[in-house]
């Protein structure tokens, strides 16, 4: 089973709160989204399936963060990276410079989140692309 980092790209399409478990309610703001997580478990990149599944709504169990804000009616999951073998998901979040979301997605590390919000898509890709050429890690883009 492959495993790696990934990152998902999430379009809110709306403005919205979002009540994320023991976070509590979320303000967010309309625009794209990069939420950077782990594959290194038993399935490894299977997890990613798991998260088309709740924003599809194939699945309605909230496990973590990104359940509460994948399950919106108003995301949208646009696009994927995955960085396979890499355990870099803690230093893409430091290096990413996307408006960070507190304390979201990070309730087992120092950092400050894992989710960023870009108001447009291009400005997006450009830094999530340009982060991972700088630390030079190979990575495949799906839509």
């Amino acid at each position: 089973m492959e495993k790696g980092t990934y990152i998902l790209v999430l379009n809110l399409k709306d403005s919205c709160e979002v009540n994320v478990g023991s976070l509590g309610n979320i303000s967010l703001e309309r625009g794209f989204y990069t939420y950077i997580g782990s594959a290194f478990g038993p399935g490894g990149f299977k997890r990613i399936n798991r998260h088309r599944k709740v924003v599809n709504g194939d699945n309605n169990k909230r496990h973590w963060h990104i359940d509460y804000l994948n399950g919106n009616n108003h995301s949208e999951l646009t696009m994927v990276y995955r960085i396979p073998g890499e355990k870099i998901e803690c230093s893409l979040a430091q290096k990413l410079s996307g408006k960070s979301i507190g304390k979201f997605g990070c309730s087992d590390c120092k950092c400050g989140s894992h989710l960023m919000f870009y108001e447009d898509l291009g400005s997006l890709e450009n830094d999530v692309e340009k982060v991972l050429e700088s630390i030079s890690a190979k990575y495949f883009r799906a839509e």
